[in-house]
C-alpha cells in the first residue's frame, strides 16, 4: 500500500483513491487539508449542504452565478448534458427537501462538475453513498476522479469500489 502525506502527493495519483487514515484525527486533518487546498477538489458531504431555500439547480450553479457573474439559465445550459446523464431533469426546480437521497448525492456531484472540479472527495461517506457516486461517474463517463476517505478498520466496507488504497499519514 502506498503512503502519502500531502495533498500535492495525492494529486500525482491518477487513479480513484481510497484514502485510509489510522485515526479519526488523521481523517479530520485530511478533510481540513482538502477543504483548504487550492486544487480543483469538489466535496460531496452533508457538511457542505445545499441551501434549503433554493432550488436544486440554483444550488448546483450558485458558484458559477456568483464567481462568473452569469445567469442561472446560462449556467444550466453549460451542464445540460450532465443533467441528462445523471437523470436530474425532473428535480432541477425542486428544493432539497423534495429530493431522494440518491438524487441529492447526484446533484452534489453535479455541483462539483459545474464548478470545474476534476476530483470529488467524500469523507467517510459509507459504502452505499460512495457506490452511488462511483457508479454515476462510470456510467455517465463523467470527467472527474473520486477520492474517498475512511478509517483503517472500515476499509473492507469500500472494497467493492475498486479504489486504489493509499495510507494517508502526516
Amino acid at each position: 500500500m502506498v503512503v502519502k502525506s500531502t495533498i500535492s502527493d495525492l494529486f500525482l495519483e491518477k487513479a480513484d483513491l481510497l484514502l485510509i487514515c489510522d485515526s479519526a484525527g488523521q481523517d479530520s486533518l485530511l478533510q481540513n487539508l482538502i477543504v483548504q487546498s487550492q486544487g480543483h477538489i469538489g466535496i460531496i458531504s452533508d457538511e457542505f449542504p445545499f441551501l434549503s431555500a433554493l432550488s436544486t439547480i440554483e444550488n448546483i450553479v450558485l458558484g458559477n452565478v456568483y464567481h462568473q457573474n452569469i445567469s442561472i439559465e446560462r449556467a444550466r445550459k453549460r451542464i445540460s448534458e450532465y443533467v441528462r446523464v445523471l437523470g436530474l431533469g425532473n428535480y432541477l426546480w425542486k428544493t432539497v427537501r423534495h429530493l431522494p437521497d440518491e438524487k441529492l448525492l447526484l446533484a452534489m456531484l453535479l455541483r462539483c462538475i459545474a464548478s470545474g472540479n476534476n476530483i470529488v472527495f467524500m469523507g467517510k461517506p459509507g459504502a452505499n453513498r460512495a457506490e452511488t457516486v462511483k457508479n454515476a461517474i462510470i456510467t455517465g463517463a463523467l470527467p472527474v476522479r473520486m477520492w474517498v476517505s475512511c478509517l483503517d478498520q472500515d476499509q473492507a466496507e469500500y472494497a467493492s469500489l475498486g479504489l486504489k488504497k493509499v495510507l494517508f499519514r502526516q
